[in-house]
């Protein structure tokens, strides 16, 4: 028995698999390969049992999937609330404003404004810090 796993706290199952790989892995019967299989199937499963109980005590632990064990009934979910995504202005659609529209005529300007519509406020708010006199 490995010095680093306490014998309480394999389950029977887990300690007849444990003696199977062992018998196996000492026995001289059939080839190597066989009984290097025979051993490795064993610990494979020894690995994933002791996985899920792993798992299990995780879920145990989290009232969010406790039910999943205990037969309660599952949470109820409450819908977090959609947030309106963020129109977030290319900077190339601000360079385009800056070095080009706020040089045409008025117009134009409102043309160009109404195509991007979604922009416009954010646009309008960086011309208007732009243009605030500058305070010594």
């Amino acid at each position: 028995m490995n010095k680093h796993i306490k014998p309480d706290s394999l389950t029977p199952e887990e300690i007849e698999m444990a003696h199977r790989a062992k018998t196996a892995f000492y026995s001289k019967r059939g080839t190597q390969q066989s009984t290097r299989c025979t051993c490795i199937d064993a610990i494979e499963e020894i690995i994933f049992l002791r996985a899920n109980d792993f798992v299990t005590q995780m879920e145990m632990a989290d009232a969010r999937d406790r039910w999943r064990h205990t037969g309660e009934p599952p949470p109820a979910t409450v819908p977090e609330p959609h947030s309106k995504k963020q129109c977030r202005t290319p900077q190339a659609t601000i360079d385009a404003f800056f070095g080009w529209i706020v040089r045409q005529d008025k117009a134009a300007q409102q043309r160009w404004l109404a195509e991007h519509s979604r922009d416009e406020p954010y646009l309008r708010k960086l011309w208007e810090d732009k243009c605030k006199p500058q305070s010594k």
